[in-house]
């Protein structure tokens, strides 16, 4: 349902002579420019251009429209003028570097630089992912209470889990844009309105057999939560560069503890049938 916002294929470094000098620039769209001021045998990183497939996924949220260009820089030229080197950037307009080692970002038209810096920015961005989140959390608090309940409450959390996953692996809501972005967060909201009930009902009945049960089960919930979140704020602050690898680390970062979890949840259900 969701989109890569990049390329698959990421173009190869491209590289400008500055006339009369032996400063080069080397820039990798979506990635670094670069600069030598010995004719190309040594590479400094003037400006880092991380976090474009997150910019642009926040981008399209907040003005629709697709990201066909892809990152930048597209092109380069020198401005003999004012000894400008100027980037081409796409959809997010043009990129100056001014000979003192400052850069600029210009607008070109509606095609301009929108920066996803603050907590706030990334929180718009991550609607889905939090509602995800926040089901992950409550599927893991109703499994870990379940083990005071039948076997079928056992297998309702067994069941919600599997939605949940098919759900955080297809929908992936941060990448979609204008409608089908409501259609992403969507699976994730009736999920977390699934799991609420049958969390309730569970924590309810874990605190009348024992009060420290809930407590420990909400310890486990809202650490699965986390852990699911914390790749995609790496990623909503450009530190993962793609949001295929932040869904990556999510779910492998949520099987370590929930896998474990799960087995003692079994074991404790077992032990608890062999009470006499």
């Amino acid at each position: 349902m969701g989109e890569d916002v990049e390329c698959p294929e990421q173009p190869k470094p491209q590289t400008l002579q500055i006339p009369e000098s032996s400063e080069v620039y080397r820039f990798e769209p979506g990635v670094r420019v670069q600069l030598s001021r010995d004719g190309g045998r040594t590479w400094a990183t003037e400006i880092d251009l991380g976090g474009h497939d997150a910019r642009a996924a926040y981008r399209r949220a907040m003005q629709g429209g697709g990201d066909d260009m892809g990152p930048g820089p597209l092109d380069a030229l020198f401005d003999p003028r004012t000894d400008n080197v100027i980037l081409a950037m796409g959809r997010e307009g043009v990129l100056v570097r001014t000979s003192p080692g400052q850069s600029e970002w210009v607008a070109v038209g509606r095609y301009e630089y929108i920066p996803l810096e603050t907590v706030g920015q990334v929180a718009v961005l991550l609607q889905g992912e939090i509602w995800l989140a926040a089901a992950l959390a409550l599927v893991a608090f109703a499994g870990w209470n379940s083990r005071v309940d039948s076997r079928w409450a056992v297998g309702l959390a067994i069941v919600l889990g599997v939605i949940w996953l098919a759900v955080a692996v297809a929908a992936r809501p941060a990448t979609a844009s204008g409608y089908m972005s409501a259609f992403a967060i969507l699976p994730a909201l009736v999920v977390t309105l699934l799991a609420l009930p049958l969390a309730v009902w569970q924590g309810w009945r874990s605190y009348r057999r024992a009060p420290a049960i809930p407590l420990r089960a909400a310890a486990f919930g809202l650490g699965a939560g986390l852990l699911y979140l914390t790749p995609f704020i790496l990623w909503g602050f450009g530190i993962v560069s793609r949001y295929h690898q932040a869904l990556l680390g999510a779910v492998v970062l949520v099987a370590v503890p929930l896998l474990p979890g799960a087995y003692g949840i079994m074991r404790a259900r077992r032990a608890d049938h062999e009470v006499p």
